[in-house]
């Protein structure tokens, strides 16, 4: 009789080893216990990383993770690793998990209190090194813009050595902003409960972005194609967006029935990232900067926004997804707020 082995997490969020860029080189001394234990008592290693979804590779803990599993004896194909991001791929068993922003949908009122319009909106919760870069260079357009930017990490010698590349004007007044936090011309700072709960935390935006005509979205990671409720925002709110995200996050989301613009602007930004993707996006923003009637333009763009909300509303996106190899178990039970 074949006996069914015995399922152990190693839970990558609680061991407080990893972040978004980098990981505690003592992950390798708690996963070599954790592989020799699963070994010694038959169990089947499972990394258990559900509660985040931002790339191993760039924050070098898929590397600690392949060493020492080769090191213990753990082949790929029997290691499984559970991500919450709907697009991941590793060499061994891959699950990756949909954001249980996507599952938990919310069908905002329709008719949100009226503010002056804008052109553009770039809604930043935590200030890490590219969204403040980026805050740093749409600053020319203030003035047309809705925006936040609230708070950071530790703004050390390791957040700015992150903005490398960058011109030393725009690092210095990187350097300025993250002193003057919050910067924000919207709203007052949220309690932390609605700053994390959905969807509290993005009911406030609904009447930005009723007035204003493209959502420059900063996602979490820019080394994956991690996608969440920032992503979600100008979909819910029938908003044009241009998407500082990982390389190919666009074509992602064309993959599972989502429309984009570039019917009015170049999208080949979606083959590059970092500071590549976010020239090329500050071209479109310039380009959109000079135009004289962008209320047109989004009348326009009426069919693709309102196919985006129904698609997104009514789930129809999820047996897309489920074509792309996504595990059926991606998908718990969903959930409809008004």
């Amino acid at each position: 009789m074949i006996k069914d082995p015995v399922t152990e997490y190693y839970n990558l969020v609680d061991s407080g080893h990893v972040s978004l860029y980098e990981t505690n080189p003592a992950l390798a001394d708690d996963l070599r216990d954790y592989f020799n234990r699963c070994k010694s008592q038959d169990i089947q290693p499972n990394i258990d990383f559900t509660d985040e979804g931002f790339g191993l590779y760039a924050n070098g803990a898929w590397t600690i993770i392949e060493s020492v599993a080769k090191e213990c004896g753990i082949k790929m194909d029997a290691l499984t690793i559970h991500i919450s991001d709907m697009f991941a791929s590793y060499p061994c068993n891959t699950m990756p998990l949909v954001n249980d922003k996507w599952l938990q949908v919310y069908k905002p009122d329709t008719d949100p209190p009226t503010t002056d319009f804008k052109k553009f909106g770039h809604f930043v919760g935590r200030a890490s090194p590219d969204r403040v870069a980026m805050h740093v260079k749409l600053s020319k357009y203030k003035d047309d813009m809705w925006f936040s930017l609230w708070h950071g990490y530790d703004f050390d010698n390791k957040f700015f050595a992150r903005l490398e590349g960058l011109d030393e004007e725009t690092i210095t007044k990187c350097k300025k902003i993250v002193e003057q936090l919050p910067q924000v011309n919207t709203f007052e700072e949220p309690s932390k409960n609605d700053f994390y709960d959905w969807p509290n935390q993005v009911k406030p935006l609904h009447r930005y972005y009723k007035n204003m005509f493209v959502d420059i979205v900063s996602e979490t990671d820019l080394d994956t194609c991690f996608t969440t409720e920032k992503t979600l925002r100008p979909i819910i709110f029938k908003t044009p967006f241009l998407l500082m995200a990982g390389k190919g996050t666009l074509q992602k989301l064309k993959d599972i029935g989502f429309k984009t613009f570039d019917n009015w602007w170049s999208e080949d930004y979606d083959n590059y990232t970092h500071l590549q993707r976010m020239e090329k996006i500050l071209d479109i923003v310039e380009w959109i900067s000079v135009q004289y009637n962008v209320k047109k333009y989004k009348e326009e763009m009426t069919l693709i926004l309102e196919h985006n909300y129904n698609h997104y509303v009514n789930q129809e996106w999820i047996p897309m997804a489920k074509q792309l190899g996504i595990p059926d178990i991606a998908f718990g039970d969903t959930r409809t707020w008004e």
